[in-house]
């Protein structure tokens, strides 16, 4: 009884934690009218990108003595000041969805205040919970690029939530970017100038009856989050690695190890034909001849699906 009570005691507690929006607007360039291009056309792998949301979630406490009106002032002072560089981000997608129109029209920023504190909600993530540190949900891009909601805890803590349009970058472009952000509001130099000629590159091509939202779905989804200590991703690379020359990587010995522990708990003798596989992206920035520099904005990604055996050996038991 006594652990049914807490059970319920608990949902509870989550049930009753509010987030609730207390202003909305756009941030600008604070340099308007520069001198940049007037639009930016997408690369032929920008159009393969899917139209959804990428998620970004940083968590800070307070250690400084700024209000809170301070602290959000200056967030929104170093983005304004940062979109001069990504500018393409303060634009519009064009509805044929192969040109930003880089109008300056400004990024979507939402405040909200949390009425219990942070530690609630990284003591057992939950991604229903962390969900609503973002302004939308992750499939609703329309014509805008980036959102960003900042959120404010009862303990004086903040978290930043981040959406940027997988159309128009991937994940490594997608942290320049916020590197580029935090270095400016830090104060500090080197700030990386991005480059917008992926285009150029890989020119875009019409695949008008091409949908890429195709397969988009939120039913059935089941959300596991694992954590694992360094020591024992050390010990996964030397255990996979055998003796090749080539270390494995700690995504690839991580892989192989939650596709034995799949595999493990998976029927080996199922006859009914059902085809498993693994999806990796790989960033082409390495792959290319000649290499493609980091600068370069967009996404410079693809996926590579692998369909690996479906027994697995003795040695792979843990």
């Amino acid at each position: 009884m006594s652990l049914l009570i807490s059970i319920i005691s608990g949902f509870k507690t989550r049930m009753e934690r509010k987030i609730t929006v207390t202003s909305q607007e756009l941030v600008k360039p604070s340099s308007l009218n520069l001198n940049h291009l007037p639009c930016h056309h997408l690369s032929f792998l920008d159009q393969l990108a899917p139209p959804i949301f990428m998620p970004f979630l940083f968590f800070y406490h307070n250690k400084t003595n700024l209000s809170t009106n301070e602290r959000s002032d200056q967030i929104k002072s170093s983005l304004s000041e940062i979109l001069n560089l990504f500018y393409p981000l303060a634009g519009r997608i064009r509805n044929s969805g192969d040109v930003v129109l880089c109008n300056d029209m400004g990024v979507s920023f939402v405040e909200a205040k949390a009425d219990f504190n942070m530690s609630q909600i990284l003591e057992n993530p939950n991604s229903n919970e962390l969900n609503k540190l973002h302004p939308f949900e992750f499939h609703e891009v329309s014509d805008v690029l980036l959102t960003v909601q900042l959120t404010f805890f009862q303990c004086g803590g903040l978290a930043l939530g981040i959406g940027l349009s997988h159309k128009l970058c991937d994940a490594l472009s997608g942290l320049i970017f916020i590197k580029s952000w935090a270095d400016l509001a830090r104060g500090d130099t080197g700030i990386v100038t991005p480059s917008f000629d992926l285009a150029k590159m890989f020119p875009p091509c019409d695949i008008e009856n091409l949908n890429m939202a195709t397969g988009i779905t939120k039913e059935n989804i089941v959300t596991k989050r694992f954590v694992f200590l360094k020591s024992s991703v050390e010990s996964l690379r030397e255990r996979f690695s055998g003796n090749k020359e080539i270390q494995a990587t700690r995504v690839e010995a991580l892989s192989v190890f939650i596709w034995s522990r799949f595999m493990a708990s998976t029927n080996q003798d199922d006859k009914t034909g059902k085809i498993y596989t693994m999806i990796h992206p790989v960033n082409l920035r390495r792959q290319a001849d000649p290499v493609i520099p980091d600068n370069m904005f967009g996404n410079i990604m693809r996926f590579s699906v692998t369909i690996p055996k479906m027994t697995i050996n003795e040695d792979d038991e843990a």
